[in-house]
């Protein structure tokens, strides 16, 4: 027998029926839970993980980016100035993440310039 989450009952004439409610699969007596993630019928962001869940999903942005997880866009470390880059060197933005690069003069990673 299916609980109330996952399917619903309605009183017939004389009987009654049942049937899978949104994000189950099954004949109403018995549903089982569609995973979306999985068949890929999500609607999550490219840049997001999708998360499977009893009769439904969550989308969560990665790291990097920034959103609803239907949506994400990246974040701005230089503009935000979370990024690591030693004083003397340039924070360059990019998708999902950052660049740092030492200023003309200096060597070295960008995360340390001497």
């Amino acid at each position: 027998r299916s609980s109330d989450l996952e399917a619903m009952c309605s009183d017939v004439d004389g009987s009654f029926t049942c049937a899978c409610n949104a994000g189950w699969t099954g004949s109403g007596v018995g549903c089982s839970n569609i995973d979306e993630c999985g068949l890929a019928t999500d609607n999550c962001d490219a840049n997001a993980a999708c998360t499977d869940n009893a009769g439904s999903f969550t989308c969560a942005c990665l790291a990097g980016y920034t959103g609803s997880g239907v949506a994400c866009t990246t974040v701005d470390e230089c503009t935000r100035s979370t990024h690591n880059c030693d004083a003397h060197a340039t924070c360059g933005n990019v998708d999902g993440s950052f660049t740092c690069a030492c200023n003309v003069g200096f060597t070295g990673s960008g995360v340390a310039c001497t």
